[in-house]
């Protein structure tokens, strides 16, 4: 006779309706076989492993016919193990998940979905629900070529540390960075999380797996920013072309409000009041006024008399557009201060050296309007109340960069 254990108890998922699940172990071996219903935690007796009496769920069961449902399932187990007793044999852990669901009658369609499919479903459930932008599509596009370039057939109940690991080494090998690493693993933990939820999976790997990977804590972040000199180098730079023109006074227009690109993209006049202008963030969909001040009034009254489709405040070009041609411009700026980039692949530490201005993209416009407003002393709240920063712990990165700034231009006195 084979040694078992049968245990109903909940996944542990970060919602309130957690999945119920069986438990079967056996011989070193582990079967979790979700029940296609859900409870609420604390409405759960784990010593019973029941419902808790006169509840019910959200779908309306109620503990009596929950119980009634686990009891008819324990039931089928016991006489699953005594039919492979009777043949003398020990059964593999798939064969007990489709003796299983033979004798229920329940099929496990979402159990064979590989990654590829899975994230095709969560992409198109997630997107409309959270308002995706754009980059959170390619993120998770990116991670299912990942997974597929790796095992075109893994399916989430494979998942284990050692196939975690695995994967690593996979990317690894591909000459990934431990931050595009960490990233990958972290958004496929993300996946699984969600996979339990739906019962696609019933392990709890994306809690358990906590893999550490150099240089990813935030101590090797670089923050590129223009210091002041340079951004009124740029804003007072010459330029003969119309398209580097246009770029450089919406790049500036970015340094002097805080705007992400994809908000300057979608500024209308409408969005543009006496003294300030509102936007909806597109982002974080958060409503956000902004007051100007004389540069960023300067640049949307050089333009109040252009006309631009859909109505748009300024001559905003496509984000690739704009990051090639703000290099270009910081370039004839003279923005050529060296710039260290510090990076791990694995194990090995990897330094680079960059003019600045090859690392000028449309997103140090942002960085450099929060660095700058910081130098300048303003207050948290209000820097955070016009970029959106939910959290005051997103803008020390920042003042660390800029006790730096203020250590090297105190060091000036020394030089009298």
């Amino acid at each position: 006779m084979i040694k078992y254990s049968i245990k109903f108890d909940l996944q542990k998922v970060k919602s309130e309706n957690k999945p119920v699940r069986v438990r079967i172990c056996y011989l070193g071996n582990r079967v979790d076989i979700p029940l296609g219903f859900t409870w609420i935690e604390s409405l759960w007796d784990k010593t019973k492993q029941r419902p808790c009496k006169n509840t019910q769920n959200n779908h309306y069961i109620s503990a009596n016919e929950a119980s009634k449902i686990i009891s008819e399932y324990e039931t089928y187990l016991h006489a699953i193990f005594a039919d492979f007793a009777i043949k003398n044999k020990v059964p593999a852990p798939e064969e007990i998940k489709t003796c299983f669901y033979e004798k229920t009658g329940k099929t496990s369609p979402k159990r064979d979905k590989t990654f590829a499919e899975i994230i095709d479903e969560f992409i198109e459930s997630e997107a409309t629900r959270n308002g995706w932008a754009k980059n959170s599509f390619k993120k998770y596009q990116t991670l299912k070529n990942r997974l597929t370039d790796f095992d075109e057939k893994l399916l989430p109940n494979t998942v284990t540390e050692k196939k975690l690991y695995a994967f690593i080494d996979f990317l690894f090998k591909k000459n990934y960075r431990n931050a595009t690493v960490f990233k990958s693993i972290s958004s496929l933990k993300h996946i699984l999380r969600w996979c339990a939820t739906k019962g696609y999976y019933t392990g709890n790997i994306y809690d358990t797996f906590n893999q550490k990977f150099k240089g990813t804590d935030g101590n090797l972040q670089t923050i590129i920013f223009l210091e002041w000199d340079e951004l009124m180098s740029l804003y007072n730079c010459k330029l003969v072309l119309p398209h580097l023109e246009y770029t450089r006074d919406v790049y500036c227009f970015c340094c002097f409000t805080g705007l992400r690109y994809s908000d300057v993209a979608k500024l209308t006049r409408f969005d543009v009041k006496k003294d300030f202008i509102e936007i909806v963030t597109q982002k974080t969909a958060d409503n956000i006024i902004i007051p100007l001040n004389k540069y960023s009034r300067a640049i949307l009254d050089k333009y109040k008399n252009y006309t631009f489709e859909k109505n748009l405040a300024l001559p905003v070009y496509v984000n690739q557009q704009m990051n090639k041609n703000i290099k270009s411009i910081a370039y004839l700026a003279g923005i050529k201060t060296p710039k260290r980039k510090v990076y791990f692949r694995n194990n090995e530490r990897i330094e680079e050296v960059y003019e600045k201005w090859q690392l000028i993209t449309t997103h140090t416009a942002r960085k450099t309007f929060v660095c700058q407003a910081i130098n300048l002393g303003i207050h948290p709240k209000v820097i955070m109340s016009i970029t959106g920063h939910k959290k005051y712990e997103a803008l020390k990165p920042y003042e660390k960069v800029i006790d730096l700034t203020k250590k090297r231009e105190m060091a000036k006195f020394d030089m009298l």
